[in-house]
């Protein structure tokens, strides 16, 4: 397919052809330490300082050096195109981006916020195998599993009800990624050939950020305390509404009790106390190869070609104190997670217990001809989670999403869910991670949708359902 030049663009920020200072013949380079994994390290600290702006600008204006090759196409799961190597009236060349959705792409494909054309750079900078008309130097192209319709919707949707955070959307029976939305998007155009462009500070890739993953960890902690017996067949552990300085979400009300309850209770009514004691039951040694085995959560991290699933360092247990490991069981201590791992797990304790990396990229496309030179279509399996772990955690999201305050429920749509509501330095994270299938359908057939809000005025991850459910309407139909 030929380029477009983008000669409008210039003509639309005010640029004259020789006055762009900060255009560049190839955005393709980027400083590691200006990634949003370094940002997950400190969530303490604000996404986007003034001095970190300096260095991105700095780490985007090095990219101008590198010319070996002009970088491909990226065109959705459709065939829409996305974007492309655009070129000023003087020849230089930008990274373009299709207007009509360029702010909802930005934080999930741009340079500057160590998206998918930087991470795909290897292939899209690769010679591609026929030359085009405009240049010999030309990359490969690839198309993605995402949905940009999709996508835009959902950016619209939690952008009209003042939602700050991301998105996400996995279809299971192919674990295709359809939809990765974070928002508080900007214009990677304007970035490039602006020089007066600031990028704004809440811009950043929400989507592939690691924070704390507050009670959504109890999808992993249950499985885990199913294995070991504890709360089911019978037995039981004694619930408190504190406990060694660990409190359940209703002790700020007043409450004040000690009664004994099983593990499906326990994850309905998502008790910290009840999993913390699980977790020092089980052991720090024993829970952490648990978490190893069965959802691969280690430090080492799960790298995927669109980025780190699971940052390096993401547990933080081992070597590490009692508080933090029963801390860890509920989803607060040093533990991190990215909303796609989030996905991943979701599928794998909702349908048959396979974990499988999601995957977001479709096919390696001649750019010249469009034809298919390499298809992406087999996941990598990270390991499977017997079914007699699963029982009490299936059940217990059926009822949790019951629960949920959503106006109105699909009609012929089952819906598993698990909330949790994460704090973080002055910050907090409030997430819904569902599994939707038809009644008449099969687990194949279904959806796994995630929400993440990082600026909710709600206490609670539950009361944040109304961005669920919106997001939820733009997926599946309601009637």
């Amino acid at each position: 397919m030929k380029r477009m030049f983008a000669v409008a663009a210039l003509l639309l920020y005010g640029l004259a052809s020789t006055g762009c200072a900060r255009q560049m013949q190839a955005m393709d380079r980027y400083d590691a330490q200006i990634t949003m994994n370094a940002r997950a390290d400190t969530p303490e600290t604000e996404a986007a300082s003034e001095d970190m702006a300096v260095l991105e600008q700095n780490a985007r204006a090095d990219a101008a050096n590198d010319t070996d090759c002009y970088s491909g196409n990226i065109y959705d799961t459709n065939g829409v195109l996305l974007s492309w190597t655009g070129f000023t009236e003087d020849g230089s060349a930008y990274r373009a981006y299709a207007s009509d959705c360029e702010e909802m792409l930005s934080n999930t494909f741009d340079s500057a916020t160590h998206g998918l054309h930087y991470l795909w750079r290897g292939i899209l900078k690769m010679q591609n195998p026929h030359p085009c008309d405009y240049s010999d130097d030309i990359g490969m192209s690839v198309q993605t599993y995402l949905d940009a319709d999709l996508m835009q919707r959902i950016y619209d949707t939690m952008t009209a009800l003042d939602a700050e955070g991301a998105a996400t959307v996995m279809r299971v029976q192919d674990n295709a990624m359809l939809a990765m939305v974070s928002t508080n998007g900007y214009s990677p155009t304007a970035l490039q050939l602006d020089p007066n462009y600031e990028m704004p500070a809440e811009a950043r890739n929400r989507v592939m950020e690691a924070l704390p993953p507050g009670s959504v960890m109890k999808m992993l902690s249950a499985p885990i305390c199913a294995r070991h017996g504890i709360g089911v067949g019978g037995n039981t552990v004694l619930d408190q509404n504190e406990w060694e300085g660990i409190h359940n979400a209703d002790h700020w009300s007043g409450k004040v009790y000690s009664k004994e309850i099983d593990l499906y209770t326990a994850t309905v009514l998502s008790r910290n106390v009840f999993f913390a004691k699980a977790a020092d039951a089980i052991g720090m040694t024993q829970f952490a190869a648990d978490l190893e085995e069965l959802f691969c959560l280690t430090d080492a991290g799960i790298e995927c070609d669109y980025g780190m699933l699971l940052p390096a360092g993401s547990l933080n247990l081992l070597e590490s104190s009692t508080d933090n490991l029963r801390r860890t069981a509920f989803g607060q201590g040093k533990v991190r997670m990215t909303l796609p791992y989030l996905s991943m797990v979701t599928a794998a304790v909702c349908t048959d217990g396979r974990l499988e990396v999601p995957l977001t990229r479709k096919a390696t496309l001649d750019t010249n001809t469009g034809e298919v030179i390499s298809m992406q279509t087999e996941t990598q399996l990270l390991s499977v989670i017997p079914e007699s772990c699963l029982t009490e955690t299936k059940s217990a999201m059926y009822e949790v999403a019951n629960h949920l305050q959503m106006k109105t429920f699909p009609k012929n749509w089952e819906i598993f869910a698990k909330t949790g509501t994460a704090s973080y330095g002055s910050s907090e994270a409030h997430y819904i991670c569902s599994f939707v299938r038809p009644h008449d359908g099969t687990d194949a057939d279904g959806y796994v949708v995630s929400i993440r809000v990082d600026n909710s005025i709600n206490n609670y991850a539950s009361q944040d359902s109304y961005v669920f459910e919106a997001v939820l309407r733009e997926v599946i139909p309601f009637d």
